[in-house]
C-alpha cells in the first residue's frame, strides 16, 4: 500500500457485515464501548469514541435503549457506528445501505466522504450501485474479484441489472 509491504497488524480495520453481528439485548451505548474496547481502546476512549459516531449517526438519543427496540434502520445505523469506532484506516462495507432511509443514507455517504478525504481506503461491496458522489475516487468496480472496470469518466453497467451507472 502506498509502495509499502502491507501489513495488517500495522492498520486499524473497521468492518460493517451485511447480517447483524451485534447484541441484542444490549443498550446502544454498552454495544459500542464494548466494540472500542475490543479493539484497544481504554473505557475513556471507548466512552469519548462512542459519543462521538452516535452524535454523527444521529443515535445518540437510542443510546440508553436496547439494540433489539430498534428499528431495522436504526439498528443498521448502530452496527455502522461500531464500524466507525476505532476510527479505522480501513473500512469494509458489505451492503451498507440495507435498510436505511434517504435522510440517514445521505448522513452516512457524507460520512463516507469525510473519510475518504483523510485519505482512508473504503472498501464497498454492493448488489446495488448506490448513487454515490465521492465514486470520482473510486479506482475499479469489480466482479467475481476481478476488476470489471477502471472509473475514469466512463459509463460503467451495474453487473447484476445493466443499468447505466455514470462516473
Amino acid at each position: 500500500m502506498d509502495g509499502k509491504e502491507f501489513k495488517l497488524t500495522d492498520h486499524r480495520i473497521g468492518y460493517l457485515p451485511e447480517e447483524r453481528g451485534m447484541y441484542s439485548k444490549f443498550k446502544v451505548k454498552d454495544q459500542l464501548v464494548y466494540f472500542a474496547e475490543l479493539r484497544g481502546a481504554t473505557k475513556k476512549e471507548a466512552k469519548r469514541s462512542m459519543k462521538k459516531w452516535a452524535e454523527e449517526f444521529w443515535i445518540d438519543i437510542y443510546l440508553d435503549q436496547k439494540l433489539e427496540t430498534l428499528s431495522k434502520g436504526n439498528q443498521q445505523k448502530v452496527q455502522i457506528a461500531q464500524a466507525f469506532i476505532c476510527e479505522p484506516d480501513i473500512l469494509i462495507l458489505d451492503e451498507p445501505f440495507s435498510g436505511l432511509d434517504p435522510v440517514n443514507s445521505k448522513i452516512f455517504q457524507d460520512s463516507l466522504l469525510n473519510y475518504i478525504r483523510e485519505d482512508r481506503i473504503i472498501i464497498f461491496s454492493s448488489h446495488h450501485i448506490v448513487p454515490f458522489p465521492g465514486k470520482r475516487n473510486c479506482k475499479a468496480l469489480c466482479h467475481n474479484a476481478d476488476v470489471a472496470s477502471r472509473f475514469s469518466g466512463f459509463i460503467c453497467r451495474n453487473l447484476n441489472h445493466g443499468d447505466p451507472y455514470y462516473t
